[in-house]
């Protein structure tokens, strides 16, 4: 926060910059003279924030892998190997039974806090293809890898340019969302009532095959 008193210029830090060098201090003062245009002070100011906020970050929760049918840590895995070779991923465990999304339904979450991926144990059953499974945790991990950016009008972008042509080159792409959109109502369903989705199975080997 800045401002002026008989003056002089204040300004009002963050109190992770209390203990800052003078190099950093510096930048603080390049970037209020000349905002963007000091590159290398915002980038310094960049990294110095990411490192007091990963200080600061709660640590990634406990969570739960196994599921009565998938094995998240499995498939996570696999996801990893396959898409995310040379990066580090986040936790990731099945979530809680209740969302509002997707008319109803959430298939996945990231928490950016504390790195962590929940997906929904709705998709813990056998009517459901393995093949879904891995494309959530796919779909999560990429908000990992593409953190949301702020547009110029301050929303927040989610799902940017990078993040969809990335899920958009996903070899089943095309298959999972024919899955999501036929059987989207059961899934809810099956979600609000904790009742496995009967006779899907057959139904989904049939169309989409097994995986």
């Amino acid at each position: 926060m800045r401002g002026r008193k008989d003056g002089v210029l204040e300004l009002r830090l963050h109190s992770m910059f209390a203990g800052a060098d003078e190099a950093m201090r510096e930048a603080v003062a390049r970037w209020i003279t000349a905002g963007k245009r000091a590159t290398r002070a915002c980038q310094a100011l960049d990294a110095f924030v990411e490192v007091q906020l990963a200080a600061t970050r709660p640590p990634a929760p406990v969570l739960q892998t196994r599921g009565a049918v998938y094995d998240l840590l499995d498939i996570a895995d696999e996801v990893r190997r396959e898409y995310f070779a040379t990066q580090a991923c986040p936790a990731i465990g099945w979530g809680r039974a209740t969302s509002n999304a997707r008319r109803g339904l959430r298939l996945g979450s990231y928490d950016p806090d504390t790195r962590s991926v929940r997906i929904h144990p709705v998709l813990d059953q056998v009517a459901v293809p393995r093949f879904v499974v891995a494309f959530v945790v796919f779909h999560e991990f990429l908000h990992h890898r593409y953190p949301p950016k702020r547009a110029d009008d301050g929303r927040l972008i989610h799902h940017g340019p990078e993040f969809r042509a990335a899920e958009l080159a996903h070899p089943r792409y095309a298959e999972v969302i024919a899955f999501e959109r036929a059987h989207l109502r059961a899934l809810v369903a099956s979600a609000r009532t904790g009742k496995p989705m009967s006779r899907l199975g057959l139904i989904v080997s049939r169309v989409l095959g097994r995986s």
